[in-house]
């Protein structure tokens, strides 16, 4: 009998053990707003409270979305179409994760419907080519981007005579009909520091009357759009 409420009592125990560990909140309520999965527009900010468990540090996997630390919350800036995994520790070991979804802003929606010449995220702000005071547009052929003599290549300048700032774009090709062209490059200077970057993918994405809508994708930068008379 007494082996019977040993038993008894052991089974209780270890039950109330286990309902008790169920019903604990995790980490004492360390959680996101969002859950484990948030979807925003390139170029769009968005805020995820973090809840409870005190200090924490974040880490994501690629720049897809940038995500900064801002006291108990994060600021998301989608940066790129594509995902990037957000992981959010606390002091505790314990670990979240969301699946952040970058989507292609209206801008990037609309692109081939609009014929104004114009190159869009070399500047915080659109800059319309025919329209901006000081700026000049060039097209060279047999020079690439970084300003070396490249046998086919043609490269694109944007210059604002004032400040000294400019985007120069090239690859391989003409720029005359759809498709991807290869061998891309960009070459942006803002505030008198020059960067350098290959392209993963520089792509005519529509020809018309002239003018050609070319989208140019580099895995250090934002995606950047232009559309151009074809000289």
């Amino acid at each position: 009998m007494k082996k019977d409420i040993n038993i008894l009592s052991f089974a209780l125990t270890l039950s109330l053990i286990l309902l008790l560990s169920a019903c604990k909140p995790e980490s004492d309520g360390f959680s996101l707003s969002c859950g484990d999965k948030l979807t925003i527009a390139e170029g769009a900010v968005q805020t995820i409270q973090v809840n409870g468990g005190g200090d924490f540090s974040i880490k994501t996997n690629n720049n897809n979305a940038v995500c900064v630390k801002k006291s108990n919350a994060i600021e998301v800036t989608g940066a790129k179409v594509g995902t990037t995994v957000l992981t959010v520790s606390d002091n505790g070991g314990t670990q979240l994760s969301c699946t952040i979804t970058v989507t292609k802003s209206d801008a990037q929606k609309n692109f081939i419907t609009d014929r104004t010449p114009r190159i869009e995220n070399w500047l915080q702000h659109t800059v319309y080519t025919q329209t901006t005071a000081g700026l000049q547009v060039s097209r060279e052929r047999n020079v690439d981007a970084d300003g070396y003599v490249m046998e086919g290549s043609t490269t694109f300048g944007f210059y604002e005579i004032e400040t000294g700032n400019f985007c120069r774009i090239s690859a391989k090709g003409d720029f005359s009909t759809r498709g991807t062209y290869p061998d891309g490059k960009v070459a942006i200077c803002n505030g008198g520091e020059t960067n350098y970057y290959l392209c993963d993918k520089i792509e005519v994405q529509k020809i018309y009357d002239g003018i050609a809508w070319i989208v140019v994708t580099c895995d250090e930068l934002p995606e950047i759009r232009v559309v151009t008379e074809v000289f």
